[in-house]
């Protein structure tokens, strides 16, 4: 989690007036899962009909270009859990001696030191960078190509909200992954 995540957590919390997780959670989860992604959605796709002049209905034009958002969402998600991976993956020497301890109750490979994590978090931001960039290019040459076969008379225009819907995707998966994030092994890191 991070900061602004808390704050949201908070901010709904005093506005509803609950001192309970669950509705909070469940206020976070149906506007970030439910009704922000419909509400970019159809309102690409509603700029796509009019500005290309598209006959096909809604659900159709948004079933089509939805398939060019696959590489954005694939490039946040290995960006996020390239973080944990890359962060901890020394992590499993000190779970192993942990657990041979555990097991035969003597240190056979030494007591095991929880300092050894991976990359210093610092060092994994530019591969994250990396992942969500090449993922919203992706994305657009999909929405571009898209385009091309459903608009052929005006394929920059189909495409542009398209393009906008990314740029926001990507735009915010940049700015949460430069956020801090609580995590276990940061303190270990510096």
């Amino acid at each position: 989690m991070t900061s602004p995540a808390y704050l949201l957590e908070q901010r709904l919390a005093t506005a509803i007036g609950t001192h309970t997780e669950w509705p909070v959670l469940a206020l976070v989860f149906l506007g970030g899962l439910l009704i922000a992604p419909a509400l970019l959605l159809c309102g690409a796709g509603t700029i796509t009909r009019l500005l290309a002049g598209n006959r096909e209905s809604l659900r159709a034009t948004v079933l089509a270009y939805s398939y060019a958002l696959i590489p954005i969402g694939l490039g946040i998600w290995v960006a996020h859990y390239g973080f944990h991976l890359l962060t901890g993956a020394l992590t499993i020497v000190p779970v192993v001696q942990s657990a041979t301890v555990d097991a035969f109750g003597h240190a056979f490979l030494g007591g095991p030191f929880w300092g050894w994590v991976g990359l210093q978090p610092g060092s994994v931001f530019p591969i994250q960078l990396g992942c969500v960039v090449l993922g919203a290019a992706g994305s657009m040459a999909m929405a571009q190509a898209i385009s091309e076969r459903d608009q052929p008379s005006k394929p920059m225009l189909a495409s542009a909200p398209w393009v906008v819907v990314i740029l926001l995707l990507t735009t915010a998966a940049l700015w949460i992954l430069s956020q801090p994030m609580e995590m276990r092994a940061v303190r270990f890191l510096g």
